[in-house]
């Protein structure tokens, strides 16, 4: 008796591939709403509004048993979803000829730095991935607060900060000039700050959910900027999330973040939204105690991975990171 070895092969997902790819990677949806997802997702594609290029899968004699996707962003980092689902030994060898074979697309197309969210809880992700010349950088804990408890939205205590929407032109370039002021000695994925400037930071924002200009907000006292909420709303999710939020130096810890950190929670409570969700570093003791007290809980962390197109990128932030750390800005984890 023989018996004949099954090969795996890995290729960019055809036109007609596309839906069967982009559901694997949604399979942790309702069957309905990975169907309405799937048929968003391919209208996106469509009409130019994402890019279908890097959408990969992993075929054995016609059978898909794996999809990925990098998806190119304005800050030139490229996100890569990868199907959820409970690796064995032997998916997890498929995931990783596929994630090599999708690196090599990455690279020739020169992409400079990819990004991957693991479970901490994922035993076959990490040497996969450090196999694919990734590197785990930093732990998110991702936050949630239910809107439907909040009490009705009312007008704001008194207070002396003021706050701005967003509008293109020199308004956007103070968005950018407090955005690149907040950076500095954040304690909030700070190895992300010598990555990319604050303009293609906020470019990559408008990104996210649907754009509003009256959801950004920038926030002053004494009509001097001391920081930014950004928002965006997804009303697929019925939800509304603080995409960024931050203060500069000179005016942190003045109790200013909970009075943005409430503009937030009235907004999305006056859309009549259910839930506001954010997701933190979680080296960011502060924060995680003002979300804490203002009645957020947690909902699950995920691992960070980076890999870097040039291994001397990856040298020089671990270097940042470690300025930061011994100088006491950084903390511990």
């Amino acid at each position: 008796m023989t018996f004949r070895q099954k090969t795996t092969q890995y290729a960019p997902a055809t036109i007609g591939q596309r839906p069967a790819a982009l559901s694997r990677l949604l399979n942790d949806l309702p069957l309905e709403d990975c169907d309405s997802k799937v048929l968003s997702l391919l209208d996106a594609i469509a009409t130019g509004q994402m890019d279908a290029r890097g959408l990969w899968l992993a075929e054995r004699e016609g059978e898909l048993v794996d999809a990925l996707w990098w998806l190119p962003q304005p800050d030139g980092v490229a996100l890569v979803w990868l199907a959820p689902e409970t690796l064995t030994a032997s998916s997890a060898a498929v995931r990783g000829e596929l994630l090599t074979a999708a690196c090599q697309q990455m690279d020739a197309e020169h992409v400079a730095v990819s990004q991957i969210l693991t479970e901490p809880s994922d035993p076959w992700s990490p040497p996969l991935l450090q196999a694919a010349a990734y590197h785990q950088t930093v732990t998110l804990q991702f936050w949630a607060r239910s809107l439907t408890d909040l009490s009705e939205p009312s007008p704001p205590p008194e207070s002396h900060l003021e706050s701005v929407g967003f509008e293109f032109g020199d308004r956007e370039q103070q968005f950018v000039n407090v955005l690149a002021a907040t950076y500095q000695e954040s304690l909030d994925c700070p190895e992300f700050t010598p990555m990319r400037t604050a303009q293609q930071a906020l470019d990559c924002h408008r990104q996210c959910g649907t754009f509003e200009p009256e959801l950004w907000r920038l926030f002053l006292y004494q009509e001097l900027p001391i920081g930014l909420v950004l928002v965006a709303d997804h009303p697929d999710q019925d939800a509304v999330e603080l995409m960024y939020f931050g203060i500069t130096p000179a005016a942190r810890g003045q109790g200013y973040g909970e009075q943005m950190l409430q503009w937030a929670l009235r907004e999305g409570k006056s859309r009549e939204r259910e839930t506001l969700f954010l997701a933190a570093d979680t080296r960011n003791h502060y924060a995680q105690r003002l979300y804490k007290k203002t009645g957020f809980f947690g909902l699950s962390q995920r691992q960070v991975w980076w890999r870097f197109a040039s291994p001397s990128k990856w040298k020089s932030l671990t270097q940042y990171a470690h300025e930061l750390g011994t100088s006491g800005n950084l903390g511990s984890r």
